[in-house]
């Protein structure tokens, strides 16, 4: 199956700071960089991919790497155009050929969803599909969203408010990379991309313990009369 994505990229080595994109705007934009491959589109609708070849495509965001030291959720829209296209979040992204995708699938009899890795090239599936039944719609619009913790992944599909399915997994292929998302073909468009860093549980302890040191620290000390 022919897949195209549009990744999160580093420039330099610097960490990435929250990101967030509604891709609704006459042109991609200058923060967005074509990687290999041509045709994303961009319109008031959203973002959508037409190469029907059998190339991985990518295009980047100048705006640095998410690392093991944050706790990253990726989230986007899809609103689902054809049936038996996959479409989904990329996290993890190191190229065109590896990385992490949780990605979703409209057939009519069994919509699922999966968690899923490129390396060197060649796909994988981690753990097990996200059973929908047949709860998607052409036409419809879903979130995915993805929490990475070190090698911790927290998966859900959400239609509005509502949770369609969700699972946890566990995979350390790659622990650092940038964030996107992952089309095959034309068969959705894209709104709403959010990629955002937040402190790792052990930096949020280790801060916690140096400020009530701190704290405890001043109140030790005399007051001036």
């Amino acid at each position: 199956m022919l897949a195209v994505g549009l990744a999160v990229s580093l420039a330099g080595l610097s960490q990435a700071s929250a990101f967030t994109d509604s891709l609704s705007r006459a042109e991609i934009g200058p923060d967005w960089t074509i990687g290999n491959g041509t045709n994303w589109e961009i319109s008031l609708s959203g973002l959508t991919q037409s190469n029907i070849g059998s190339v991985i495509n990518t295009i980047d965001y100048n705006g640095g790497t998410f690392d093991a030291a944050t706790t990253l959720s990726v989230g986007a829209d899809f609103t689902l155009d054809i049936s038996g296209r996959w479409a989904g979040v990329v996290f993890g992204y190191q190229d065109s050929t590896n990385f992490y995708s949780f990605r979703l699938l409209e057939d009519g009899v069994n919509d699922r969803a999966q968690l899923i890795k490129y390396v060197g090239g060649s796909i994988s599936q981690i753990g097990t599909n996200i059973d929908l039944g047949s709860t998607l719609s052409l036409g419809g619009t879903y979130r995915l969203e993805v929490v990475q913790t070190g090698d911790s992944i927290s998966l859900q599909v959400l239609s509005g408010e509502t949770s369609l399915g969700s699972a946890n997994f566990s995979d350390a292929t790659f622990a650092s990379g940038r964030a996107g998302v992952y089309v095959a073909s034309n068969g959705a468009t894209i709104a709403n991309f959010a990629a955002v860093p937040e402190p790792s549980s052990v930096l949020m302890v280790l801060t916690g313990v140096l400020g009530g040191a701190w704290a405890a620290r001043r109140r030790m000390r005399p007051s001036k009369a």
